[in-house]
């Protein structure tokens, strides 16, 4: 069976919202990098929407992390809206919600 993940981007108060569906894992870690990717060439305000994702393994918490650093040391915002599932408990269990900005929505995120 393919993973399949699904990435939206959209606009909203000045942010780029990567809003996400599916598994973030091994096999599908890299699309997500490279939608960062894509979206930070023409932002400095990124939100992932993360609260659709099912799974999150280390590789995809690497990725978040990566890209948190990336734009901070840039000077930008990244901010996180884990949801209330595995997301959630990924980043609370290891810490991360400690260092990352993380909302509750994505209105939340982009201060609407």
């Amino acid at each position: 069976m393919s993973k399949h993940l699904q990435i939206d981007v959209s606009a909203q108060n000045g942010w780029s919202v990567l809003s996400v569906v599916g598994e973030v894992d091994l096999a599908t870690a890299p699309s997500l990098r490279r939608a960062f990717e894509d979206v930070r060439e023409s932002s400095q305000a990124v939100v992932a929407d993360l609260s659709s994702v099912s799974f999150m393994d280390s590789t995809g918490l690497r990725v978040l992390i990566a890209v948190h650093q990336d734009l901070e040391s840039a000077g930008g915002k990244f901010a996180v809206v884990p949801g209330s599932g595995a997301v959630a408990r990924l980043l609370a269990i290891t810490g991360v919600d400690d260092h990352m900005s993380v909302h509750e929505n994505v209105a939340q995120a982009v201060g609407a």
